[in-house]
């Protein structure tokens, strides 16, 4: 879970914990979400583009070349990014202010299964 908002991440974290997700690393960096998710390989990150150590669209990519075979869900409030993110490999872009309800119904629904 990636997300520079320690609230933001202890609600999802929250949301996903009843739905039976378990999240084993969060970040709020790029820096520190590149390191975490090489070393521990998660199924799925959700992660916000807009962190103040790497431009937007830089951690996408970056994240899909780290992790292949994980489900990315982009969860962030930069609608206009929509496109571009889905372009460049993320699997899902959910809008912060409109679906952050739905993450962990999105990952419930067989996206990734509850680990």
């Amino acid at each position: 879970m990636i997300d520079d908002s320690a609230r933001l991440r202890e609600r999802l974290a929250v949301r996903l914990a009843e739905r039976g997700h378990l999240v084993i690393g969060e970040a709020d960096t790029a820096a520190g979400a590149l390191a975490s998710a090489v070393s521990l390989r998660p199924e799925a990150i959700v992660a916000d583009v807009l962190l103040r150590d790497r431009h937007r669209l830089e951690l996408v990519v970056a994240l899909r070349a780290a992790t292949p075979d994980a489900v990315l869900v982009v969860l962030t409030n930069a609608a206009s990014y929509r496109e571009h993110c889905l372009a460049l490999g993320a699997d899902h872009f959910l809008d912060k202010s409109e679906a952050f309800d739905e993450v962990a119904e999105l990952l419930t629904s067989g996206a990734v299964t509850p680990g």
